[in-house]
């Protein structure tokens, strides 16, 4: 015999929060709900026509060269490693450069990050600027000229090349 159990008391003050909220919505709710996710299938079907060149006349296009963005706003307690898992959802992060203060090393709230690919940067720039992050708005931007900072002689062999050869689609 099965056991039952009441997923309710697992769930975090959050998540009861949030349940909570869309129960007392009633249809209107619901309404939201459909709404958000038709906005979700044509947010997606406008990223594929964008990655399939079928949008020939995209503002992204005079970015086409870098595979660089900025990102500001950031929170100051987010570290180079959860930066790059919040951003790899849309491609490979292969440099990642969060300006920090010099004299104290705190992030300063922005910096800039490299896609293996360049698409990626449009799905980035698209679906990433404006959205809050632990209650902060971030922006994001292309950047079409940057040239990530010189590192020390202890920067690994990988690294050493990415900065030489710079972040941006070979030309073929």
């Amino acid at each position: 015999m099965e056991e039952e159990i009441d997923v309710r008391k697992k769930l975090t003050k959050e998540q009861k929060q949030i349940s909570h909220d869309i129960s007392s919505m009633g249809y209107f709710g619901l309404d939201l709900i459909r709404l958000e996710h038709a906005n979700v299938k044509n947010i997606k079907k406008l990223n594929e026509q964008e990655l399939q060149g079928k949008n020939k006349s995209s503002w992204h296009d005079q970015y086409k060269d870098s595979a660089w963005i900025f990102v500001g706003g950031l929170p100051y307690n987010l570290t180079e490693g959860d930066v790059i898992a919040i951003f790899s959802q849309y491609g490979e992060v292969v440099n990642i450069n969060l300006i920090r203060d010099k004299d104290t090393g705190k992030q300063k709230g922005y910096g800039f990050l490299c896609y293996e690919d360049q698409r990626s940067t449009i799905l980035a720039v698209d679906n990433f600027n404006g959205i809050k992050i632990l209650g902060r708005v971030i922006r994001v931007d292309h950047v079409s000229n940057y040239k990530a900072p010189k590192d020390s002689k202890n920067i690994d062999e990988e690294t050493r090349n990415l900065r030489k050869e710079g972040c941006a689609p070979k030309k073929g």
